[in-house]
């Protein structure tokens, strides 16, 4: 079984493959609590290595990391439930700038909340490829992302 870390310092920097970076999606409106889930999500698994099959955090850690500072855990739970549904078109560029890839995907296959507090989460092995890309990357400043309280300010 895994280990669920639960420190109370947040980590400094979310290091996103470029091909997440570039995710449009295609079924919805994302709102900003969706797109920090996203990262915090992001960010465990890349704590976690990308090879694993499944994720577990603790919901304490995962809205640490999203900055949601509600108690409105229902909430917390309908928003990462629905990210399930988002779907995303990328295209992933070459080296000379010639599209590579296009395709679709979701950007979760599971998230799971269970009763003792525990988050379960699958990502689909595109979506893992996408966010750990090491030769192009964003850094993303956790504690930064915590503070924004606007979806356009956000973006």
């Amino acid at each position: 079984m895994t280990k669920i870390d639960d420190d109370n310092q947040l980590p400094a920097y979310l290091s996103k493959g470029i091909g997440a970076v570039q995710l449009r999606v295609v079924s919805g409106k994302r709102t900003l609590l969706q797109r920090k889930l996203a990262n915090a999500f992001f960010k465990i698994v890349a704590e976690q290595g990308f090879e694993k099959q499944y994720y577990l955090t603790s919901q304490a850690r995962l809205a640490k990391y999203s900055g949601f500072d509600s108690n409105d855990n229902k909430y917390l739970k309908a928003t990462a439930s629905s990210m399930l549904d988002a779907k995303v078109e990328f295209d992933v560029m070459s080296n000379d700038n010639k599209v590579n890839t296009v395709g679709a995907t979701n950007i979760f296959s599971s998230i799971a909340f269970r009763s003792d507090g525990t988050v379960y989460m699958e990502m689909p092995e595109l979506t893992k490829k996408m966010v750990s890309q090491d030769d192009r990357f964003a850094a993303i400043n956790m504690q930064i992302q915590a503070l924004i309280k606007g979806n356009y300010a956000y973006i």
